[in-house]
C-alpha cells in the first residue's frame, strides 16, 4: 500500500484522458514510451506500455480507469536476443521514425526529450520517406541498404493514441490499431556492404575452386564409369546375342514358364512345329493348353499347375497337340527349375522336341509285331491242324502194315513190309516234330522222359 503523501495525481496524464474518453469495455493501449515519475523520465529508464479500460458504476457513469503496466524492456530484450547475431545493424522505430531500439543507445528515445534530430526521418530522410509509405521493402541508397518489415501489434477493437512527453500534456490525437505500427530496419552502411561482398564472393571463390574440384573428379568418375557402362554394356549385349543365336535357332522349341503362369521367353522354333508365333505364346498362355490334343490336356494342366505351386524336380512327358494346319504331332517335353543366385524359384525351363516321326515309327513297328504274332499264330494252328489230319491216316497204314507182317511168309514181301513199316513209324516222328514246333510256339511243349535203344538211333542215322 502507497502512503498517501506519495500518491501522484495521474489525471492530467494523456493515457488517463484517452482512456476516459473510450465506451465502457473499449481497450487503451498506449505508446511505447519512457515511464515518469514525479514529472520526470525515470531514471533509469523503464521502457513502458500502458493497457487501460474506463470503469463505470450501475448508473453508467465512469468512475476512473484500470491500468495495466508493462514493463517494455522484457520485449525489447526479446528484439535483442533474437536479433544477435545482427545487432549492429538492425533498429525498431515508431511510427514518427523515432528509435525505440537502436545499435546506438544514445539515439534512443528522442521523442521523450523533445529532440527530433534523434530519429531516423531527421537522419536519413530519404530513406524514411519510403521506409514510412510501405509496410515492407528495401531500398538502395547512396548510405547503403535499408530493409524494413512493418508491425502492427493492436487488435481491431483496440485504440491508442500519440502520446506526449510531458507529465502533463495530452496526446495530439486518437491512433487506430492499423495506424498504430512499429518499423523493423536493417541498415547496411556501404563499406559493410562491401566487407560482405568482398567475403561472399571470397567464399563463391572457394566454393567455386571446390565445385570445379568436384566437377573435374566427378567428370574423370563419370567417364570412367561411362567407358565401364559401355564395356558392360557390349559385353552384355555380346552375351545377349550368343545366347539369341542358341535360344531362338534350335530345333527344339524352347521355354521359360514363370511361376504365375506367364511365358518369359519362347523361341521361334514354335512357329516350325506348332504353326503358332513365339509373340502369340507370350500374349496368351492359355494358348499351349488349347491346342493340347484332348487325350495330352489333363496330364499337362495337372503338370502345368503342379510346378506353378511347387518345385518339381527334373521331368520328361510326351503329349500331342493340333497344330494350326490342323495336324497332330507328338512333342517330348523336358523341364527342370530355374533358380536365381539368391536360390529363388524363378518358374521352370522346358525343351519341347518334335517327336511324331519316332512314334509313327513306334505304331509301324507295333502294327509290325502283331501282324508277324497274327501271322505265326496262323501257321502254328496250320501245322498243328494238319499233323493232326495226317497223323490220323499215318496210324492206319501202319496198322496195316503191323497186321501184315504178322501173316506174310515171303521172305521178300516181309522185308518190303518192314520197309514200309520203318518209313511210316519216321514219317510219324517228322509230323510229331511239326506238332511239337506248334506247341513251341504255342507255349505248350511239356518234356517227356522215356528209355531208347542208343544202337538204334545210330541206325537211324545210317540209313
Amino acid at each position: 500500500v502507497i502512503a498517501a503523501d506519495k500518491l501522484q495525481n495521474k489525471a492530467q496524464r494523456y493515457f488517463f484522458a484517452a482512456t476516459m474518453q473510450l465506451a465502457p469495455g473499449e481497450i487503451f493501449v498506449s505508446p511505447l514510451d519512457l515511464n515518469v515519475e514525479q514529472n520526470a523520465v525515470e531514471i533509469p529508464y523503464k521502457p513502458m506500455l500502458r493497457l487501460a479500460t474506463p470503469v463505470v458504476d450501475k448508473q453508467g457513469a465512469k468512475r476512473g480507469i484500470v491500468i495495466l503496466n508493462y514493463y517494455g524492456k522484457e520485449l525489447l530484450q526479446a528484439f535483442s536476443n533474437a536479433t544477435s547475431g545482427i545487432s549492429d545493424h538492425v533498429m525498431v522505430v515508431n511510427s514518427d521514425g523515432y528509435w525505440l531500439k537502436s545499435p546506438r543507445a544514445e539515439d534512443e528515445w528522442g521523442f521523450m526529450f523533445k529532440k527530433p534530430e534523434l530519429s531516423l526521418a531527421a537522419r536519413a530522410p530519404e530513406a524514411w520517406k519510403q521506409i514510412s509509405a510501405k509496410n515492407e521493402g528495401q531500398i538502395t541508397l547512396a548510405d547503403g541498404v535499408s530493409t524494413w518489415q512493418t508491425v502492427h501489434p493492436l487488435l481491431a477493437s483496440q485504440k491508442s493514441s500519440t502520446g506526449a512527453a510531458e507529465a502533463f500534456a495530452m496526446s495530439r490525437d486518437e491512433v487506430k490499431a492499423d495506424q498504430y505500427e512499429w518499423k523493423v530496419v536493417a541498415h547496411l552502411p556501404p563499406e559493410r556492404i562491401a566487407a560482405v561482398s568482398q567475403e561472399v564472393w571470397r567464399r563463391i571463390a572457394l566454393i567455386g575452386t571446390v565445385l570445379l574440384c568436384l566437377f573435374g573428379f566427378g567428370s574423370y568418375k563419370l567417364a570412367k564409369r561411362t567407358t565401364e557402362l559401355a564395356a558392360a554394356t557390349k559385353k552384355i549385349k555380346d552375351a545377349e546375342l550368343r545366347y539369341r543365336t542358341i535360344a531362338d535357332f534350335t530345333f527344339n522349341w524352347e521355354i521359360w514358364v514363370a511361376p504365375d503362369g506367364q511365358w518369359l521367353y519362347c523361341s521361334p522354333s514354335c512357329l516350325a512345329i506348332t504353326g503358332y508365333g513365339a509373340d502369340q505364346f507370350i500374349s496368351q498362355p492359355k494358348l499351349f493348353f488349347e491346342i493340347l490334343h484332348p487325350e495330352s490336356r489333363s496330364k499337362m494342366t495337372k503338370h502345368f499347375n503342379q510346378a506353378s505351386i511347387e518345385e518339381l524336380s527334373d521331368a520328361v512327358l510326351e503329349f500331342s497337340l493340333i497344330c494350326a494346319d490342323g495336324n497332330i504331332k507328338w512333342l517330348e517335353h523336358a523341364c527342370r527349375p530355374v533358380h536365381d543366385a539368391e536360390g529363388n524359384y524363378l518358374g521352370r525351363r522346358a525343351s519341347n522336341r518334335d517327336v511324331t516321326a519316332r512314334k509313327q515309327t513306334e505304331t509301324e513297328l507295333i502294327n509290325a509285331r502283331e501282324a508277324a504274332e497274327a501271322a505265326s499264330h496262323a501257321k502254328s494252328t496250320f501245322l498243328a491242324n494238319m499233323s493232326h489230319e495226317l497223323r490220323t491216316p499215318m496210324n492206319g497204314i501202319m496198322g496195316m502194315v503191323s497186321m501184315a507182317l504178322r501173316h506174310a511168309a515171303d521172305p521178300k514181301l516181309r522185308h518190303q513190309l518192314e520197309t514200309i513199316d520203318h518209313s511210316s513209324h519216321h514219317l510219324l516222328g517228322v509230323i510229331n516234330d511239326i506238332l511239337d514246333i506248334s506247341k513251341i510256339e504255342a507255349g505248350r511243349l511239356s518234356l517227356e522222359q522215356v528209355n531208347f535203344k542208343f544202337g538204334d538211333v545210330l541206325h537211324n542215322l545210317r540209313n
